[in-house]
């Protein structure tokens, strides 16, 4: 309603708590129709890991959702488990995307790509000089 301004750290909680997706709760507006233009991306960003995520998909009630992430050079997004099980796919579309699954660190090149199970995630670093941006794909639209 407008009233309040909750911290991301309060926000995921209530998403955990009522079990939906933290983005739930970050769109402006449903967009019910399949376009989704640039100046109407979703967008969040998660200061505790110097993270931005755009939504490119217009909401969350299909079976995927699909963000673009960006994180600057010297930056690592903070991995939390998340409460269902997804598999995912990463494609870096510039610069360098250090990858930590279990225990095997990745290193994605631009063009490279990446398939997972979420659970499977331990970590996200920006690996060069320059801010890293990849695509990635969630299934089921979990965020």
């Amino acid at each position: 309603r407008g009233f309040s301004n909750p911290s991301l750290n309060s926000l995921r909680r209530i998403a955990n708590s009522l079990n939906v997706p933290m983005l739930y709760f970050l769109a402006e507006r449903p967009n019910p129709a399949p376009l989704v233009r640039l100046s109407e991306r979703a967008q969040i960003d998660l200061e505790e890991s110097n993270v931005r995520y755009e939504m490119l998909t217009p909401d969350l009630s299909h079976s995927f959702v699909s963000v673009i992430g960006k994180l600057k050079p010297g930056n690592e997004n903070i991995v939390r488990p998340l409460a269902t099980e997804t598999e995912e796919m990463i494609h870096v579309l510039q610069g360098v995307l250090k990858v930590g699954l279990g225990e095997e660190d990745y290193t994605l090149n631009s063009g490279d790509s990446i398939t997972f199970y979420g659970k499977d995630l331990t970590r996200m670093l920006c690996g060069s000089d320059q801010e890293v941006t990849w695509i990635s794909v969630i299934t089921p639209p979990v965020f």
